[in-house]
């Protein structure tokens, strides 16, 4: 609406229309006057309708898209939760998979310094 041309009151088309509104007191000219006047009115109100629309629509697309971003961050949470949950069970069940190794220096090879264990210590 906000690019509409007012049309020519004055024109044959128009004619039936502006015959309507003439009396003794109102000539053609003044009808075609009022019908424009009626007509740029009509238009404005539908240009304001059109910005109200406009704004409803964005408002509406800033929530929805709120809305999917809270909805996204939720999915996010459950699946998060989820593994931690996963990972939880998996160290229960397979404790000894998951006790952490101490990082020691190899032990290197020599003959003097063999590594014995008490037991066969204790068996010579």
């Amino acid at each position: 609406p906000r690019f509409s041309v007012c049309p020519d009151f004055m024109s044959e088309r128009y004619r039936v229309s502006r015959i309507s509104m003439v009396t003794a007191n109102i000539t053609e000219a003044q009808a075609a006057d009022t019908l424009r006047n009626i007509w740029v009115t009509t238009n404005e109100d539908l240009c304001l309708q059109w910005q109200q629309q406009l704004a409803e629509d964005d408002r509406l697309k800033a929530e929805k898209q709120r809305l999917d971003e809270e909805d996204q961050e939720h999915q996010r949470a459950a699946l998060q939760l989820e593994e931690a949950t996963a990972r939880a069970d998996e160290k229960k069940k397979n404790r000894l998979k998951h006790i952490p190794m101490p990082m020691r220096p190899r032990p290197f090879a020599n003959d003097e310094e063999a590594l014995i264990s008490e037991f066969a210590t204790r068996k010579l």
